[in-house]
């Protein structure tokens, strides 16, 4: 109720337009068994990621991709010993092949389409360029922790570590994919000793800082970008999980709840808050 209560208050705004989440199956007042609540929100959070890759609205698209996220992960804890209804948090879509950029001289092939891939803005390139930085230092995290995990931690860690060696590759080949150029690769990064003394932890807390690039690719692109990154900020969300890291109501989206609107009362119209929606309570 928490979840769900906090993620209606964010997305009180006027537009009717706005996708609303679910209502829960069954005539009102009837009790949802725990198992009807897991189906039902797992429902909801697949469909709010699907809205999260049509809407035209970016940042509602980053709002949308977090509830869907957290709605799923809401949903896997419930289902917890029963088969998962959503992909495994180690997937990852399938890779993109880029294309060589044509040179300014040459001439198009006779069979070669005439109408160019749709590149992304410069605010989406520098979005995705800050993806691939974050992946490289998540591998880079990864193949320091490897030996000093609990053998337990290995495995689940090893798969990890596949994942986003896959993701570094997707995000580099989308930009070259549009003629950008890829970061310089940095030669290191930063470890400190409580890494060194408790991966695990800083695992958790490294896959919850690559939902917020996610979240910027979210908002700033469109298209199969976007589609790549609401099924990645999924994916990080369920590994921080994994670490035991807290990804938020709303992964992806840093957010205040004080400063969210109240939900209206009985006598209220939904978009129409009252009084005490004007800012947060003292």
């Amino acid at each position: 109720m928490t979840l769900l209560t906090l993620q209606a208050r964010a997305l009180l705004i006027p537009e009717e337009s706005v996708p609303r989440p679910d209502t829960p199956a069954g005539p009102p007042g009837a009790a949802l068994s725990v198992p009807d609540l897991a189906r039902d929100l797992a429902a909801s959070g697949t469909r709010r990621l699907q809205d999260a890759t049509t809407t035209d609205d970016g940042g509602l698209a980053r709002l949308l991709a977090g509830i869907g996220a957290a709605q799923l992960l809401a949903a896997e804890r419930l289902q917890a010993g029963t088969a998962a209804a959503t992909p495994p948090a180690g997937s990852v879509p399938a890779s993109t092949t880029a294309t060589p950029c044509p040179s300014p001289k040459a001439a198009p092939a006779a069979s070669a389409p005439t109408e160019p891939p749709t590149a992304p803005s410069p605010d989406a390139a520098a979005a995705l360029s800050a993806v691939v930085q974050a992946e490289r230092e998540a591998v880079y995290a990864y193949e320091a922790a490897m030996p000093r995990l609990a053998p337990g931690a290995a495995g689940p860690a090893s798969a990890f570590l596949g994942s986003h060696r896959t993701l570094v590759r997707d995000a580099e080949s989308r930009l070259l994919l549009h003629c950008r150029a890829t970061p310089v690769q940095q030669p290191g990064y930063a470890v400190d000793a409580d890494f060194l003394q408790s991966p695990a932890g800083r695992l958790g807390r490294l896959e919850a800082a690559t939902l917020g690039a996610y979240g910027d690719l979210i908002a700033l692109s469109e298209g199969g970008v976007r589609g790549w990154a609401v099924s990645s900020l999924r994916a990080a969300a369920a590994r921080a999980v994994q670490w035991g890291a807290d990804p938020g109501p709303l992964p992806g989206l840093a957010i205040d709840p004080a400063q969210l609107p109240e939900l209206p009362g009985p006598s209220e119209p939904a978009g129409q808050p009252g009084p005490a929606t004007q800012g947060p309570q003292r």
